[in-house]
């Protein structure tokens, strides 16, 4: 399970837990959309029985990535006659999802805004289709959604609507429509957050993630694209995209059909996001999943017609080995599963041995009948120290002290978000939650001063099992 959903768990489990917003809970979400959803769907499947916070995780992640994969499938008939292929596309989407941990997708505001992306182009391709302005409405709520998730989606939305304006040619009566409909959802969602107390946190982390973010570094724009770390090569991904101004080239009727018009625009808003944005990771580029997914169903269509596959659709059998058949060839030609049972061997390497695992979660049982515990340490150490263990990370700060100490250049800190600002929040939530324990990896970075000297005046040292040394208020 990769940091960021570890983070993200953590993180709603201290709402549950503490009956916390999204920024009382963890300073790490710039917007709160995604988490209240995870938040929600934890409850409700709790009220059922489940209790393994990680399968849940997985069942909300599976139930997303299925919804995408229909939409694949109700996008690809705007493409291709051939239900076949649009099965045949789903079914790629979500078995590479699924199994996207041998390469550097997650569950987080890029996977869940290609999800939101997915429904914008169904109500746009729909109202091309049928003039509905229920349609177009939709259009705008879904897209205001999409940039309030992640706010560089912003670009792409844009491009969209120019692209809008020039296909269609609405008239001002309808344009004036949408635009109070956008309006309407954005005060709504800044009530939202004014009514719940969140809305200066959000400016305050949109500020520290854009605006005073200093992290210059990019990762190569084609790495990002093929969704693999290390770039082992030509994959299906990079290979979809090279092809496709080649392809244009070759089929020039496709140029003046409406719905080629908006993908390609959808295509030019992605790669002016990713561009925007970097792209900082790798994981950036799985914006560009949704784009090459409809451009492979427009080449499988191609490719029915010319060796004449298609006539095979018109029989039952046919049809289902094809849909079954060719998701499982083209998985093989994605990438990436030796890196990713590498990276299992070397996480497994880095962790300290199983039996002083398990000592030190005793420990802490010990010393403690609180759910939540300061821990200065790795993020490689949070899944046996908090996921496994049952255990919530103290204050709303845990994630911010250490990025602030780390001092990796990540974000540029200024007096108003930095320090200052951390340690309010730090000591205020220690007394708050009734934090008592404080364990300390002493063989990671030093503590800030003012947590080293709160502990030191407020505790005493308990026992020190391997580096992980456990102090007691």
């Amino acid at each position: 399970m990769h940091s960021d959903n570890v983070i993200s768990n953590l993180h709603v489990n201290r709402m549950i837990e503490f009956g916390l917003n999204v920024y009382q809970a963890t300073w790490n979400e710039h917007t709160t959309l995604l988490i209240y959803i995870q938040k929600y769907a934890i409850q409700i499947f709790r009220i059922f029985g489940f209790e393994n916070d990680l399968l849940i995780y997985f069942i909300v992640f599976s139930l997303f990535t299925s919804l995408s994969s229909l939409l694949i499938l109700k996008l690809s008939y705007f493409f291709t006659d051939y239900k076949a292929i649009g099965f045949a596309v789903g079914t790629l989407y979500f078995i590479d999802s699924v199994g996207a941990g041998n390469r550097t997708l997650r569950f987080d505001t890029r996977s869940f805004g290609s999800f939101l992306m997915l429904l914008f182009m169904y109500f746009l391709y729909e109202y091309t289709k049928n003039k509905n302005i229920n349609n177009l409405y939709m259009t705008v709520v879904v897209g205001t959604f999409a940039m309030f998730n992640l706010e560089s989606y912003s670009l792409t939305i844009l491009t969209l609507f120019l692209t809008f304006i020039y296909v269609e040619k609405p008239s001002l009566r309808i344009i004036g429509k949408l635009f109070i409909t956008f309006f309407s959802t954005v005060s709504s969602i800044f009530l939202f957050h004014f009514l719940t107390d969140q809305l200066n946190d959000l400016i305050n982390l949109n500020i520290l993630f854009h605006l005073q973010s200093s992290r210059v570094e990019s990762v190569n724009l084609l790495y990002a694209i093929s969704g693999v770390e290390f770039f082992p090569g030509l994959n299906l991904y990079l290979f979809i995209f090279l092809l496709w101004p080649i392809f244009l080239l070759r089929y020039k009727n496709y140029l003046k059909n409406k719905n080629i018009i908006y993908l390609n625009s959808y295509i030019l808003g992605e790669l002016l996001h990713l561009i925007l944005t970097g792209p900082r990771w790798i994981a950036y580029g799985q914006i560009m999943r949704i784009p090459l997914m409809i451009i492979l169903c427009i080449y499988l269509d191609r490719f029915a017609v010319k060796i004449g596959l298609n006539k095979s659709f018109d029989n039952f059998k046919y049809k289902i080995s094809t849909s079954l058949l060719i998701p499982v060839v083209l998985t093989a030609f994605i990438g990436g599963p030796s890196i990713f049972n590498f990276k299992t061997e070397r996480q497994k390497e880095i962790l300290i041995g199983e039996s002083s695992r398990i000592e030190i979660i005793k420990l802490i049982e010990e010393n403690t009948e609180n759910n939540a515990y300061f821990l200065w340490t790795e993020n490689k150490n949070w899944s046996w120290m908090f996921l496994d263990s049952n255990y919530l990370p103290a204050t709303r700060m845990w994630l911010w002290v250490q990025a602030y100490e780390e001092n990796k250049s990540y974000f540029s800190w200024s007096d108003r978000w930095g320090l200052e600002q951390i340690q309010k929040y730090w000591l205020e939530d220690i007394e708050t939650e009734n934090v008592d324990v404080f364990v300390i990896d002493k063989n990671f970075i030093n503590l800030p001063n003012f947590i080293n000297q709160y502990i030191t005046e407020n505790s005493v040292l308990v026992r020190c099992i391997s580096d992980f040394c456990l102090y007691k208020k």
